[in-house]
């Protein structure tokens, strides 16, 4: 369902992602990226940033 919404091109995709679940192998993340490769249309919001795993850096999953 989620794909119908996303796949029209006048919309806005919100991915929303807890910080402390592993970003690299994020299904959220890789539907986006097949969607909008080039991320015009795309928001990233991470949350939950206060319980990330310990020894984590929230600035290098900001930049990637």
């Amino acid at each position: 369902m989620a794909l119908r919404y996303i796949g029209e091109p006048r919309s806005i995709i919100l991915c929303v992602i807890p910080a402390n679940q592993d970003l690299a192998v994020s299904e959220a993340l890789k539907i986006m990226r097949e969607i909008d490769p080039t991320g015009s249309r795309s928001i990233g919001c991470l949350t939950k940033i206060d319980i990330m795993n310990r020894g984590d850096d929230a600035r290098k999953m900001l930049k990637n």
